[in-house]
């Protein structure tokens, strides 16, 4: 059997923000001492409903901080990223946790959050879709291989090396 910390830490506002992301900070070190096997963190932004909103900031806060536990989201939201940015926190991230990051994702579904972004959530799936594909392709790409050119109606971009 295994246990997994999942943190999706509400918020009444800016002013407890700081109180909040000391609290699951230190809920997961102690999480990671009494053996849980992960430590997951949610994606939410613009709302209250999550006090550090951008998981891949909080994962490499936390990650010198978890010594043994896995450390991954639940939920990313590619839709939310560009691709090469996507591709480049979910390396950093494995490389921070050595190895041990797990990477979930799902569409996101917030109105708000997507609107902040300049996306629609009616493009959500295409989205994802569209991350997924780009950043699978920018991890094979090899240095020396010719540039990775994309252009979709929601992202472009070009991948020298």
């Amino acid at each position: 059997m295994r246990f997994f910390l999942y943190i999706n830490p509400q918020t009444r506002g800016p002013d407890d923000d700081g109180l909040v992301i000391d609290a699951v900070t230190q809920q997961a070190i102690d999480a990671d001492a009494a053996g849980f096997d992960a430590i997951f963190l949610t994606e939410h932004h613009f709302t209250n409903y999550n006090a550090f909103s951008d998981p891949f900031m909080f994962g490499a806060y936390l990650a010198p901080q978890i010594k043994r536990a896995r450390l991954g989201f639940s939920v990313a939201v590619p839709p939310l990223h560009h691709p090469l940015r996507f591709a480049e926190h979910c390396n950093l991230l494995d490389q921070f946790t050595n190895g041990r990051a797990i990477i979930g994702i799902g569409v996101g579904g917030g109105p708000i959050e997507f609107a902040g972004f300049g996306r629609r959530t009616e493009d959500r799936r295409d989205l994802t879709e569209q991350v997924l594909d780009l950043a699978i392709k920018a991890w094979a790409h090899q240095y020396g291989e010719p540039p990775l050119e994309f252009h979709t109606p929601y992202f472009s971009g070009r991948l020298d090396g």
